[in-house]
This record gives C-alpha cells, structure tokens and sequence, in this order.
C-alpha cells in the first residue's frame, strides 16, 4: 500500500477517536463536562417530589387538628339597649368573656340662683293719742308724769295698722343639666356594674375608646360564679336629697314679727326630693368555646 494511503488512514482514525470520548458527559465522575441545563422532564420530577412534600406536610396539619373539634363562639346578648334601671342579659359559665359597649348620659337636677323680690308689708302697733295738748310750753317731768298733769291727757288707746317694706327670697327648679358620663379607665366607680346573684362586679378593663364609647371586656371566673349563673346590668342610684323651692325666707323685711304681720307677697313653698340619675347605652356579647357549653 502507498505510504501516502497509510498516513491518510492513520489520520481518519486519531480524528474517530476524539469524536467518540466527549460527546456526553461519561459515567467516570470527571467535572471536565457539566450538565449546563435541567430537562423539562427534571424539573417536572424536581416539582413532583416538591408537592409530594407540601402534600406530607398537609396530612400532617390535619392529623394534629384532627384530635380537637372545639371553636370560639360570640353570641349577641345586647344591642344598643337603653338602660335605666336593669336588665337581663342570661346564663353565664366559668372562662366566658363579656365583651361591652358603654356610651352614658348623666341628668342633674337644676335650680335657680336665691333671688329677692320686694312687697308691701304691714303689722299693728299699740297706739294712745293725745288730747289737750298744753297751751303753753314748760318743763315737763319725765314720762310717765308725777304727779300726774292737769293738762296731759289720754284718749282710748288702740291698735293702728303700721305700713312697710318687705323683700321676699325665692328658689325656682329650672331645666335638667344633661351631659356624657365621663367614663375613666378605672371602671370601679361606675354606676352600671354586672350582678351575678347577691354580688356586683365592675365591666372589666377599657380595651379601646372611640368617641364617647368605651369598649372592654370581662373574663368570668369559677370564682365569680359560686352562687348562680345568671347575670344582668344594674344601674346604681345616687342618693336623694331635699330641695326647698318657691319662697325660702325673707331679706330685709318692715314689722317682721311684729303683731298681726302681714306681707302681699307669695310665701308658698315646697320640698322636691331630687337625685342626679344615669343611663346608659349598651351592646352586650359573650365568647366562649364550643365544646365547654
């Protein structure tokens, strides 16, 4: 054969050689020939396992719920009622929370400032008149005269009507103050109070405030419930007091206590037994969990 034939075949095979040892990536593990993309059929096992992970994790979830099937009720006790007095609002159990919505108007009995007026009085007084006064003028001895003079005498003495001035004090009831309750943080010293048989509590603590609304909630406790389970709203009363109105009394005043006195003036007078009172709007709801009722 040719020489030439040779070299030319000795060539084809070295050139056949290097084709065939890199045309993928072999199984001996040499990084010299990386994958530089995934395949879509990669990625879809890639997502496959993924979801099969989430799905685990949701078997799981519902594995650890499944032991618990209690939820959280609210109930509406109240809506925006008017009270004035009590009210009922039902059964109640330990670990209920009363959530509260209070808006209060207080009414304060109002009178006038202490006025005067003046009227025409009169009385009597004891009078004697003269008769014969003495013609002439001399030393006259002190009253009553002694020995008695000649020329000084009495006519019949009697009672004359004296007239006068008198001023006459007065006190009117006027219109009722009506004005917010101020409700502070410290819900103690609020009149409206949750009765539970003989014994009343506060409405908890203020968890929010909008406007002249006061929002807060109350957690009912064993302790709370040892005698009975039903509760109402209760408005507590301040005390009442005496009020006189009309005439009150006199100011400066001619002949008072003087024989048969008199005055035009009104002196009628009365005793009103007045007390400052609240109400209250409330919106009333109990939490509680289901499986405990």
């Amino acid at each position: 054969m040719p020489l030439k034939n040779i070299t030319c075949l000795i060539f084809l095979v070295v050139v056949m050689l290097n084709i065939s040892g890199c045309g993928r990536c072999d199984k001996s593990g040499d990084d010299s020939c990386q994958i530089q993309s995934e395949s879509p059929d990669t990625i879809n096992n890639d997502n496959g396992s993924g979801s099969g992970d989430d799905s685990g994790n949701g078997r799981n979830d519902d594995d650890n719920g499944g032991g618990d099937n209690s939820r959280t009720i609210t109930e509406q006790l109240l809506d925006h009622e008017l009270i004035t007095d009590s009210i009922y609002l039902g059964i109640v159990q330990p670990d209920d929370v009363l959530h509260f919505e209070i808006e209060g108007v207080e009414t304060v009995p109002q009178f006038s400032a202490i006025y005067e007026r003046s009227y025409a009085s009169s009385w009597k007084e004891f009078f004697c008149p003269l008769i014969d006064p003495p013609a002439r003028d001399f030393p006259r001895p002190p009253f009553p005269p002694i020995p008695p003079r000649p020329d000084f005498k009495r006519g019949t003495c009697h009672y004359i009507t004296v007239p006068g001035n008198c001023r006459h004090k007065f006190r009117n009831r006027i219109a009722d103050k009506v004005e917010q309750v101020v409700i502070k943080d410290d819900l103690k010293k609020l009149k409206l109070k949750l009765v539970i048989g003989d014994k009343d509590f506060p409405l908890g603590e203020v968890v929010e405030r909008k406007e002249n609304k006061v929002f807060s909630k109350l957690l009912l406790t064993r302790e709370m419930l040892t005698q009975e389970r039903e509760a109402k709203l209760i408005v507590q009363k301040y005390d009442a007091h005496n009020v006189k109105v009309g005439f009150i009394g006199f100011g400066s005043c001619n002949g008072l206590g003087s024989r048969d006195f008199k005055t035009t003036g009104p002196t009628n007078s009365s005793n009103l037994t007045v007390r400052a009172m609240q109400e209250f709007t409330v919106s009333a709801s109990v939490e509680y969990i289901e499986n405990e009722r």
